[in-house]
């Protein structure tokens, strides 16, 4: 099964959307357990797999933290990429005329 879902991953491009994103796969693990490469992750479905596992699915992912408080409410979500999103930077440049920034 882990096997299957990885493939599917890897075709992300050729599944169908959610929501208007991608179909994501979430996986709940502490980070200090991920770099130490021990312990394991949660699925949202509750299912548990090891970390090495989680690992892997890693690697050809984009990846958004989301830090979790004490009680396991979420108190701040990241971004998979650090740079505006194509139509953003199109429309930008479009409202601009090139580099707004002065010099």
């Amino acid at each position: 099964a882990l096997a299957d879902l990885i493939d599917l991953m890897l075709r992300a491009d050729q599944l169908p959307e959610h929501g208007g994103e991608p179909v994501t796969l979430t996986v709940t693990m502490r980070h200090e357990d991920l770099a130490e490469r021990v312990g394991q992750g949660m699925l949202d479905n509750g299912d548990h797999i090891p970390a090495e596992q989680v690992r892997q699915l890693a690697c050809n992912a984009g990846i958004i933290p989301l830090l979790l408080g004490s009680q396991g409410q979420p108190m701040d979500i990241g971004r998979k990429t650090r740079t505006f999103p194509a139509g953003i930077r199109r429309t930008l440049v479009a409202r601009d005329r090139g580099c707004a920034f002065p010099g």
